[in-house]
């Protein structure tokens, strides 16, 4: 059994056809797959997808579409985990120390409460993935070439 913990770079990979989208798919196709995402990932894949949809990369059904899927995703198939008292210091000093976006730090905040399962965290934004890599979690962006 292996644990993935999503970033939404990669997670919206699944809803909306793009670079590195076969590789996620794998991932979830793998039943013997553990798929673990933050909340905030509710909020920020309907912000993707709503973004792709202003720029005209995806019809509003399509849009609809993907979005009832991983609302499914989300009740069915994904760990969904919340944020505990002091995750925003922690997310901080992870801003500070890898000049990390909010919501990136949030994100590899909740990523490291799940360090003892060893997850592999699935990201495809290369300065996230460096910051993942320096604090010991092994990477995989799905836009690399494996």
């Amino acid at each position: 059994m292996l644990f993935y913990f999503f970033d939404t770079s990669a997670l919206v990979k699944r809803y909306h056809r793009e670079s590195g989208s076969d590789r996620v798919n794998a991932i979830f196709d793998d039943q013997d797959n553990v798929l673990i995402v933050s909340e905030l990932a509710i909020v920020e894949v309907a912000s993707a997808l709503q973004r792709k949809l202003n720029r005209g990369e995806i019809a509003v059904q399509a849009m609809n579409d993907a979005l009832a899927q991983f609302d499914n995703a989300v009740l069915n198939d994904l760990i969904v985990t919340g944020f505990r008292s002091g995750f925003i210091q922690q997310a901080r000093d992870l801003v500070r120390q890898h000049g990390l976006r909010t919501l990136d730090a949030l994100q590899l905040t909740a990523t490291l409460e799940f360090r003892a399962l060893a997850p592999v965290f699935v990201c495809a934004d290369e300065r996230l993935c460096r910051a993942a890599s320096s604090v010991g979690l092994a990477v995989l962006n799905p836009e690399a070439t494996p």
